[in-house]
């Protein structure tokens, strides 16, 4: 399933605690249900039922176009058009009565709102209709108008453009287009394209960036002393049976490709794993920097020893014993990880092979190596302050999201509000708002900066977000967010929807919810990982059509569960389903069912 497609089931309405709601001019589709003594019937609106007193003579069975009137405070559902065998008919005759053209797609947009269950007013459709007119993929038009009338939004075109731009753009492609835009300008930068610039950076850099970074530092390094490469070797970040030319052109390939399977290091495949032996190569540099004089000390001591060694000439006797005092006095000044593997290497050496312990001698006792492996661990200290990579992994998420959620502008308007109302209830002239790319945006917009058209797109795209960002009713709290997936090594942008049941003072109740993750990834590809809770009891399903089932999942749900415990919460089970199977109107279903809304009395007349 394309991720497109599962966007449009996720960000879909929900019918969750839905009342009905009438206003004045709405045109509705009823269906008399049940007719009662007194002139009194059951009527269905949508998922409603109620009962109404009937002021004209209606059937059972049958369903009605009515409009909605108010008066005296009663509320009264007129007669329009009556459905019969011909649907089409019908609608072309109420189009005909509201006085709006009957064409074919204005004909299929009534259809859908009254399918649907969404009441509309004669405005609302003629606003729409003006919308639709002007574009040129009317198919597309049509459903982002009627998600616009199923969430009560108003139907004009800054809102159009938002939502249109939101459903139709990958939210880092627009980030990208903007960065690159002002980035190759021929003008200098303004203050505010810099602070604009930097603000971006986080969301469009590549996880995978620290590792082309560390390779083209290797590269050079080696470039620019050979012997380099031995040290490299010996920590795990090289292959340790490559030579040369065959590790040079593998890095160069691997740097242009971004592909784990060129790199010359055999046992690892994709880029977290290379981003874990940088980890522990950082913490191995570090060791040899702090042991750095005693580590030189004692190589140029057995190369003065054993000095025959540099011409090739050493016999068996005293091979084996340099090999011996490497082992005793060299050995224990190298890193555990380093001092593995060059024992890996004393085993199998063998007189004939004098020249590779000479080199191996050299590059450790090598100031020059020693000054690249000091360059090495500043660049893997300095990225790794960067990302967050000391922290555990959930605490790095939520740096970045709350980084995401900061830098935005999500809430621009709220912050611009509460400004005002501050310089109103207290008479202050200067309150420092946060910049924000929005803000920014807007601002750059108005100054008629260049690169108006991906800027004006992104700030569609922006406000397209803030729309669907949070639905709230009586009892249900729904949240979606979408985070640009580069950082996170995604193919993709990430999809997350939170909802939850309200506490009685409206705060969000830990114990009933359900949280969805949409992700791309590297590898497994397209995957939907469903999180519910009910009563603290956690279920999680993971959609997936690449794997059946991870083979360390036993490990995985073993240490999930043991994590979950510590925060009061008991796993019940992980399945794993495929998501080519998933019923894609499963994500329109709420996390508990609700009984559909009565309404006894005789509020309503017909």
């Amino acid at each position: 399933m394309a991720i497109s497609k599962i966007q449009h089931y996720f960000y879909q309405q929900r019918d969750v605690e839905k009342t009905l709601q009438l206003r004045e001019g709405q045109i509705i589709e009823g269906k008399i249900l049940k007719l009662y003594p007194d002139d009194k019937a059951k009527v269905r609106i949508g998922s409603t039922t109620l009962i109404a007193q009937l002021e004209t003579a209606l059937r059972v069975g049958e369903s009605y176009y009515f409009q909605v009137s108010e008066s005296n405070e009663q509320i009264y559902l007129q007669v329009v058009q009556t459905e019969g065998k011909n649907n089409a008919a019908n609608i072309e005759a109420l189009l005909q009565q509201l006085q709006i053209k009957p064409t074919k797609f204005n004909r299929q947009f009534v259809h859908n709102l009254i399918t649907s269950g969404i009441p509309f007013n004669r405005a609302q459709l003629e606003q729409a209709i003006h919308i639709l007119q002007d574009q040129s993929d009317k198919t597309r038009a049509l459903d982002i108008l009627q998600q616009m009338m199923q969430r009560k939004l108003p139907i004009i075109n800054s809102v159009f453009e938002a939502m249109t731009t939101f459903h139709t753009n990958q939210f880092t492609s627009l980030l990208d287009s903007v960065y690159q835009a002002i980035q190759q300008s021929s003008t200098p930068l303004s203050d505010k394209e810099t602070t604009f610039m930097q603000l971006l950076q986080p969301f469009l850099q590549q996880s995978e960036r620290i590792n082309i970074n560390v390779s083209q530092t290797i590269l050079h390094h080696i470039e620019e002393n050979p012997s380099s490469i031995t040290v490299y070797s010996m920590l795990g970040l090289l292959d340790v049976n490559g030579n040369q030319n065959e590790i040079l052109t593998r890095l160069q390939h691997y740097i242009q490709t971004k592909d784990m399977h060129d790199f010359p290091l055999q046992y690892i495949q994709h880029d977290d794993e290379f981003s874990q032996v940088l980890s522990q190569a950082k913490n191995e540099i570090n060791t040899l920097l702090q042991q750095e004089s005693a580590i030189v000390r004692t190589t140029l001591k057995v190369m003065s020893i054993f000095h025959p060694l540099q011409t090739n000439t050493l016999n068996n006797q005293q091979f084996n014993a340099m090999i011996k005092m490497i082992e005793n006095e060299l050995l224990p000044l190298l890193p555990k990880q380093m001092g593995q593997r060059v024992a890996q290497q004393l085993q199998h050496a063998s007189i004939d092979k004098q020249a590779t312990m000479l080199s191996m001698l050299r590059a450790i006792s090598s100031q020059e190596v020693f000054s690249q492996l000091a360059q090495m661990e500043q660049l893997l200290s300095q990225q790794q302050t960067n990302n967050h990579q000391s922290l555990p992994v959930q605490q790095q998420f939520l740096a970045q999201l709350t980084h995401y959620l900061e830098s935005l502008g999500l809430s621009m308007e709220h912050d611009v509000m509460q400004a005002l109302q501050a310089i109103q209830d207290d008479g202050t002239k200067n309150i420092p708002q946060m910049e924000t790319i929005k803000s920014l945006l807007v601002q750059m917009l108005q100054q008629h900066t260049k690169h108006q058209e991906p800027m004006q797109q992104l700030v569609h795209f922006i406000n397209g977000l803030q729309l669907q960002s949070l639905t709230e009713t009586n009892n249900m709290l729904q949240a979606h967010l979408l985070i640009p997936g580069r950082p996170f090594a995604l193919n993709e942008d990430m999809f997350i929807q939170f909802e939850s049941k309200k506490t009685n003072d409206d705060q969000i109740d830990a114990d009933y919810c359900r949280i969805m993750f949409v992700l791309d990834l590297a590898h497994l590809q397209e995957t939907i990982v469903d999180m519910q809770v009910q009563k603290r009891i956690i279920t999680v399903t993971i959609y997936n059509d690449v794997f059946s089932r991870l083979e360390t999942m036993h490990t995985l749900e073993k240490q999930m569960k043991d994590n979950l415990e510590q925060l009061q919460y008991q796993l019940s089970s992980v399945h794993w389903k495929p998501l080519s199977e998933r019923d894609t109107q499963e994500f329109g279903k709420p996390v508990q069912k609700t009984v559909p809304y009565q309404q006894e009395g005789f509020d309503f007349r017909i």
